[in-house]
């Protein structure tokens, strides 16, 4: 976004930053982590390999190649499937 004040002129970047939550196992290695972005979680691997990702708005989950999985919030299984 450019914003004119006076004789300068201003660029303004807006930087989206997504929610991050880690997943780790009992002795607190990471597995994997969610990100939240609008209405869109994605679901990533600990390489950061996405896994799927949930529409909270259409309350659908979705696997990484966009196939529906459930119509329900089963992120958190998809990124624990081995």
């Amino acid at each position: 976004m450019t914003a004119e004040i006076g004789s300068a002129v201003i660029t303004l970047y807006m930087v989206v930053k997504m929610a991050r939550q880690e997943l780790r196992d009992r002795h607190g290695k990471l597995v994997g982590w969610t990100e939240k972005s609008g209405c869109r979680v994605e679901g990533r691997d600990v390489g950061g390999r996405l896994k799927g990702w949930y529409h909270s708005n259409a309350n659908q989950t979705y696997d990484a190649v966009g196939r529906l999985v459930s119509k329900s919030n089963v992120l958190t299984a998809l990124i624990l499937r081995l």
